[in-house]
């Protein structure tokens, strides 16, 4: 496989709303159960009856004593898609929240995934880690404008891309209109 599977033993969860150095809660890990991991090679079990995705997920916990030691916090809160969230003002200043929080380093000017830092990233395990093509339109995480911005409030745990709880709100749905804007182009 291109991208090695999880090893659960690290209690490490990529796609999770919870913050950063946490656990996921069960509902992260059904949520990735249930749409599978889009552009990777993780399926979706979304046809697999529910009691045994519980149970799946209870089995998951067993492998890393995190979750004999730790509870998963809240999620964090994610509020609703403001009104003006995908005007062309929003995605020209997104482009801005893009170039001032360093994106282009790792995903590129155009948000190709062709940034200078690009080639050399590695996850926690050394595996190569190729940043997203904004271009293509998929995201491991979820597309949809909640899912980027739970996505851009946690970061990717065990990947390069870093959480940034510190962009503000406003900021945070102009940069997801920007990134949104480039699929496709």
């Amino acid at each position: 496989l291109v991208v090695k599977p999880r090893d659960f033993s690290t209690g490490v969860f990529e796609f999770k709303s919870t913050p950063t150095g946490s656990l996921p809660t069960d509902d992260d890990l059904m949520r990735t159960l249930l749409r599978g991991l889009p552009g990777n090679s993780m399926p979706s079990y979304e046809l697999v009856p529910e009691r045994e995705r519980r149970a799946v997920i209870a089995y998951i916990k067993t492998f890393s004593e995190r979750w004999k030691k730790e509870e998963p916090p809240p999620p964090i809160p994610i509020p609703a898609t403001p009104a003006s969230f995908r005007s062309p003002e929003s995605i020209l200043k997104g482009k801005e929240v893009y170039r001032a929080n360093g994106c282009p380093v790792c995903h590129g000017e155009e948000g190709d995934g062709k940034g200078p830092a690009a080639a050399g990233l590695r996850d926690a395990r050394g595996n190569p880690d190729r940043p997203r093509n904004f271009k293509r339109g998929v995201y491991e995480g979820g597309s949809t404008p909640k899912d980027l911005f739970r996505t851009l409030t946690t970061g990717v745990e065990g990947t390069p891309m870093p959480a940034f709880p510190q962009i503000p709100e406003e900021e945070k749905w102009r940069l997801i209109s920007f990134l949104l804007s480039l699929k496709g182009g």
